[in-house]
């Protein structure tokens, strides 16, 4: 059908139509902002070599998108452009791709597997966000940006920040942060042992990650942000070995369930008395 697509210069400014699968024309050089925005009907994408750049909210709230094709030739994925495609199960990023923004991929509840390729030079913050059945974290090898260790996605730099983390996820000792947003929306997190090197977990780290029961701090943590632990519903037990130099005053609410085991006299416990939470000494 001829009017379809709406195409202005070389961007899909909007589709119209229906139809459940879909073929994007070699024409298009970007996906424009909200071209398929809650496209109901949408089930399979097929996004040719010609396409560089996949728009804002591009894919925002396609709920039946379960196939999706991406081509060599993208290099750009912009804010939320696939956010709350709840039925996408996997996502082929091309390696052409160079920078991948923040929520991106936000809300897509049924993705298991990802894999970062060696092009990508940037991504802002977490991308995954509330993708609670991710099991598997992947770089590629030749990033040089980027790598993954035991399911987690790691900046390199002087302090290597975890910035993606999953159900499977295990912190290794040689990260020195906890990025904002790691973890959040990680509902099937049970447990999370943090090690000895870290010494920073940003805002809203763990937030929201309803099934986790236990957090174990090892080593002496400089800062734990606003929101780290927020909406921790079913945390029971968060347990420092050495101490904290600085907890927000909002680093735990809806933690109603916490208790506190932590040394006698440290400003963990300090902190406890402080908000009425529930301590034990160790």
């Amino acid at each position: 059908m001829e009017n379809e697509f709406e195409i202005k210069n070389g961007v899909l400014v909007k589709y119209n139509g229906t139809d459940g699968d879909v073929v994007i024309p070699d024409e298009v050089i970007e996906i424009g902002r909200e071209a398929f925005y809650e496209c109901r009907s949408l089930t399979s994408v097929y996004i040719p070599k010609s396409v560089k750049i996949i728009g804002e909210k591009a894919f925002f709230l396609c709920v039946n998108l379960t196939n999706l094709t991406i081509c060599e030739g993208v290099e750009h994925i912009k804010k939320c452009a696939f956010m709350y495609c709840s039925k996408l199960i996997k996502i082929g990023i091309p390696s052409s791709v160079v920078k991948i923004d923040e929520r991106a991929f936000n809300d897509c509840s049924k993705l298991i597997s990802v894999k970062i390729p060696f092009s990508v030079k940037n991504m802002e913050g977490n991308i995954f966000e509330y993708c609670s059945n991710l099991k598997s974290l992947k770089v590629d090898s030749k990033n040089r940006y980027y790598y993954s260790e035991n399911n987690c996605i790691i900046k390199k730099g002087v302090i290597r920040e975890l910035i993606v983390g999953c159900m499977t996820s295990v912190i290794s000792s040689n990260i020195g942060k906890i990025g904002d947003g790691a973890f959040l929306g990680c509902y099937k997190l049970n447990k999370i042992v943090i090690p000895e090197n870290i010494t920073e977990i940003g805002i809203a780290a763990f937030g929201y990650c309803d099934g986790l029961i236990e957090v174990i701090i090892n080593g002496f943590v400089k800062s734990i942000d606003f929101y780290s632990f927020c909406h921790c519903s079913s945390l029971e037990k968060l347990i420092v070995r050495k101490d904290i130099s600085k907890i927000s005053y909002r680093a735990f609410p809806r933690c109603k369930k916490m208790t506190i085991h932590c040394p006698a006299g440290s400003n963990a416990e300090k902190y406890a008395k402080e908000k009425g939470i529930k301590f034990e000494n160790i």
